[in-house]
């Protein structure tokens, strides 16, 4: 369990320097800021969703074993819903109005790295292939849909 959590905070490390990189090159550097508070916040989030599932659990005495499914769905939402929450933060903070193609590209980049680092840390909190496989599914596709909603209404502004 500890080198899931040193891989998390691997990939996190490098989502911050190589994310800073890319606003950069796409000159948003000013983004980078929120993009950086965003992702802790989203890890304290993650986390604390993790221990109100724990108490949860804990209070209807539910385990794997005798109450599966219920155990099973509270995880998964405790750790799917930061995850959607993530994917529409990401989505806000990068406003490709009135840039260059080049640029747009670079901030989709950026947000999409994020929705990737976001997954990793979601999966190393909660351990399992299931959780692991829904956090994978569930960063990256949710902000691809997000963007192409925000690209089709038109209506991405700024946070």
């Amino acid at each position: 369990m500890a080198w899931q959590w040193l891989g998390a905070l691997l990939a996190i490390t490098a989502f911050f320097v190589l994310g800073a990189m890319l606003l950069w090159l796409a000159g948003r550097l000013a983004l980078w800021p929120p993009f950086a508070l965003g992702m802790a916040l989203f890890a304290a989030c993650e986390l604390g969703a993790w221990l109100v599932a724990i108490v949860v659990c804990k209070l209807l005495r539910w385990n794997i074993y005798d109450h599966a499914n219920a155990y099973i769905v509270l995880n998964l939402l405790a750790c799917g819903v930061p995850m959607v929450g993530w994917s529409v933060y990401a989505v806000g903070l990068i406003n490709p109005v009135g840039v260059g193609a080049w640029t747009v590209v670079l901030l989709y980049v950026t947000g999409g790295l994020s929705a990737v680092v976001s997954g990793m840390v979601a999966s190393s909190i909660f351990n399992g292939h299931l959780y692991r496989t829904v956090a994978l599914f569930l960063g990256l596709p949710f902000f691809m849909l997000y963007a192409a909603w925000a690209g089709f209404m038109g209506a991405v502004s700024p946070t």
